[in-house]
């Protein structure tokens, strides 16, 4: 093997042949970018100072040096980085407000309008059949409906409770 002259990508400097899996990877991963040092300190004083005030407005002159200081690819990475944790937000909001809305199903109705004869003793793990990991899935109770049992569970709790201290 002749050595490597023309600085070709797979051939090493002393003749042989590099090994391609050393520097590419099987499975994608995330590679960190660093920014250069001194951009790197500019938005450290920004991220102190907005810590110290509590209000970015008054971190202007730190703000303006992170982008007299910082190269324009680094700008443009800040840039991509707040964009990409503004989607995650925007995505993650509205699936809360997607879980938390209440179906058709369950407008207008609340826990007087369940028939059954079933008492909290009857939820008991020794009423339950050994299968019956989850009673909530077993009773199969929408999820706006079961917000509305938790609500009047707890305010049944909070009157016997006070109840009990009244008699003591």
């Amino acid at each position: 093997m002749h050595e490597n002259r023309k600085n070709k990508p797979n051939k090493t400097m002393n003749g042989g042949d590099r090994v391609a899996t050393k520097n590419t990877f099987v499975y994608p991963t995330y590679v960190p970018i660093y920014y250069p040092k001194g951009c790197s300190n500019e938005i450290q004083i920004y991220k102190e100072c907005v810590k110290e005030t509590g209000k970015p407005e008054k971190c202007m002159d730190q703000k303006l040096n992170i982008m007299e200081i910082c190269p324009k690819w680094t700008l443009e990475l800040l840039r991509e980085k707040k964009r990409n944790l503004m989607r995650a937000t925007l995505i993650d909001n509205q699936t809360y407000r997607r879980a938390m809305e209440v179906s058709d199903y369950n407008k207008g109705r609340s826990v007087k309008d369940l028939k059954t004869s079933k008492t909290w003793v009857d939820g008991t793990a020794d009423k339950l059949r050994s299968d019956a990991y989850n009673i909530i899935n077993k009773l199969n109770i929408d999820i706006g409906l079961m917000i509305v049992i938790i609500q009047l569970l707890i305010h049944l709790l909070t009157k016997t409770l006070i109840s009990i201290l009244e008699k003591n």
